[in-house]
């Protein structure tokens, strides 16, 4: 589909003579295995984790940086 419009644009530019892409066609695709995706519902919970495992790994960065214990009390 986008080599045509490709092909089709160049030749409205007379950069080609002839669109060889319409005159052939597209074969029929096979089924393929199924999707190994994750679904929405997966992907917003790794999402979430990902975003809470960053905000305790920079509170104990920010607990090392300034000599304090990561529960509030001094190391």
């Amino acid at each position: 589909m986008i080599l045509k419009r490709a092909i089709t644009t160049a030749q409205a530019r007379d950069k080609v003579k002839r669109n060889a892409v319409s005159l052939c066609e597209l074969p029929k695709g096979k089924p393929g295995p199924p999707s190994k995706s994750l679904t929405l519902t997966q992907n917003e919970a790794v999402l979430k984790a990902t975003e809470q495992a960053r905000t305790v790994a920079l509170g104990i960065r920010v607990a090392v940086a300034t000599h304090r214990h990561p529960n509030g009390g001094a190391a």
